[in-house]
């Protein structure tokens, strides 16, 4: 199939809209830093080494009929055919295809890959709901200002991560749930002003601890719960 044809005249690329503003993203990570260290400090490409350590890159993919859409190597992306990934606009378009299979029939597995071949397809990107200022991801649901996070869903003001649910201003992190003003924390719920955490969970102002819950102002915590400074 030419790169031009099937769907792609439905959307070869993202639907135009307003430019996207890094600026709002860039003064919530110098006020985090300042939350968190005393002192606003950025841009926040000075810091990418850092904030990309344990996060998943996000790569721009051409689709199948020639249109572009982000992709992140997390669950079955890694094993999808780029081929058979088409972005937003190309899914809509695609979901008017129909393939009519006769009651009754039971093709064998080789005629039944080639009879649904024209809709056999798998929608890279996810943007669903009122989004607003959102850039490089492949999910996103009801977000604002919004840069290089795979899975952004209710949240805002966040960057360079993986996965933001329920978040505010989280940074180069890996699934920081119910969690602000956080940087570098992974598989953490419930956090603020914390930085690097991994596995914490409903701790404040906090740093460099592992498998704790309900920290106040502490650093270098091992598997401990209900500590203060």
């Amino acid at each position: 199939r030419p790169a031009n044809s099937g769907p792609a005249a439905a959307g070869s690329g993202p639907a135009s809209g307003p430019a996207f503003d890094i600026r709002p993203i860039e003064q919530t990570f110098a006020s985090t830093t300042k939350v968190i260290l005393g002192k606003e400090m950025g841009p926040m490409e000075k810091f990418l080494p850092m904030l990309n350590r344990r996060t998943r890159k996000i790569r721009e993919i051409r689709t199948s009929f020639g249109g572009k859409a982000y992709c992140t190597d997390v669950l079955m992306f890694p094993y999808v055919t780029p081929s058979r990934l088409v972005n937003n606009e190309e899914s809509q378009a695609l979901g008017e295809r129909h393939i009519a299979l006769l009651e009754g029939e039971s093709p064998a597995l080789a005629e039944l890959l080639k009879k649904i071949s024209p809709v056999l397809f798998l929608r890279a990107e996810f943007h669903e709901g009122q989004n607003s200022n959102c850039a490089v991801g492949q999910v996103f649901y009801n977000v604002s200002n919004i840069y290089s996070v795979y899975d952004a869903t209710l949240a805002k003001n966040c960057a360079y991560s993986t996965m933001a649910f329920h978040a505010e201003a989280v940074f180069g992190s890996w699934r920081a749930i119910h969690s602000r003003f956080c940087i570098n924390c992974h598989d953490c719920h419930g956090l603020t002003a914390c930085m690097e955490m991994d596995g914490c969970a409903n701790c404040s102002s906090s740093m460099f601890c592992h498998n704790c819950e309900n920290l106040d102002q502490c650093m270098f915590c091992f598997n401990e719960k209900g500590m203060r400074y």
